[in-house]
C-alpha cells in the first residue's frame, strides 16, 4: 500500500492523505496508522492527524496519556498552536497530533479555511500528513475533510462491510470532487476461499457514537 501510494503520480506525489471506511469500526485507524508507521520506516517524516473529532481513537492506539483538552480543533480556533500539541508516537520519524475533545461543529472546522492553512503548514513541516477521520455514512465530516486532501483510500473490512454502503461512500467523495486514489479489503480471512461482503445495517446515535449491528434474515 505504501510504495503504490509513494509510486503512483509521480508528477504530483501525495503528500496529504486519509483512509476512509465508510461505517465504524472497520479498521481505518489502525490502517492509518500503520501507514504512518510504515512511512516513518522507509525514512520519511510523517504526522498522523486524529480529525475524528466525535470517537478518537489515535491516541488510544499509541498510549498517549489522557491530559488537557488539546488537538486540531484547538490548533482551527486559534486557542493554541498545533507545534505545542504534537506527541511522540515512539517510532523515530513519526509525530502525533492526537485529539482529547469534541467540538460543537466538526463538519464547519474540518472545512474551514483555517484547516486549508494548517495544511499548508504541515506540508512545510513534513513529509507525508495522514488524518484519519470518522466514518464517511454516519456523519459529514470525512466528506468534507476529503476536500482538503490530496488523495483518499477508501477501505472497506471483509465480511463486515456492506457492498451497498461501499458504492454510497465512493458516490458521496466523487460528489465533492474527492481524488480517490484506490481501494483497500482489510482484515481477509484467507482460509475462507471466497471474498464477499456480509449484507447488513448499521445504526449510528450522535455523541455516543453508538453503533449496532443486524443481519438479514436467511431465507429457507
Amino acid at each position: 500500500m505504501r510504495t503504490n501510494l509513494t509510486l503512483s503520480q509521480a508528477d504530483k506525489p501525495l503528500k496529504v492523505l486519509a483512509v476512509l471506511s465508510p461505517g465504524a469500526e472497520e479498521g481505518k485507524t489502525l490502517v492509518n496508522a500503520n501507514l504512518a508507521i510504515s512511512l516513518a520506516q522507509n525514512g520519511k517524516k510523517v504526522l498522523l492527524v486524529d480529525a475524528d473529532f466525535r470517537k478518537s481513537s489515535v491516541r488510544k492506539m499509541f498510549g498517549v496519556a489522557n491530559g488537557k483538552e488539546s488537538g486540531l480543533p484547538l490548533a482551527l480556533t486559534g486557542q493554541q498552536d498545533w507545534q505545542s500539541m504534537i506527541q511522540p508516537s515512539g517510532v523515530e520519524g513519526l509525530d502525533l497530533l492526537p485529539n482529547m475533545m469534541t467540538p460543537p461543529n466538526p463538519a464547519e472546522l474540518l472545512g474551514s479555511e483555517s484547516l486549508k492553512r494548517l495544511i499548508g503548514e504541515f506540508r512545510n513541516a513534513y513529509d507525508y500528513v495522514i488524518f484519519d477521520g470518522a466514518p464517511i455514512l454516519p456523519v459529514t465530516d470525512s466528506v468534507v475533510l476529503a476536500t482538503q486532501l490530496d488523495g483518499v483510500v477508501l477501505m472497506a473490512r471483509w465480511n463486515k462491510t456492506h457492498s451497498g454502503d461501499l458504492a454510497k461512500a465512493l458516490e458521496h467523495l466523487r460528489a465533492v470532487g474527492t481524488n480517490v486514489v484506490g481501494t483497500l479489503l482489510n482484515c481477509v480471512n484467507t482460509k475462507a476461499g471466497y471474498y464477499g461482503f456480509r449484507y447488513g445495517y448499521q445504526g449510528y446515535a450522535y455523541g455516543s457514537y453508538r453503533y449496532a449491528e443486524k443481519e438479514e434474515s436467511k431465507k429457507s
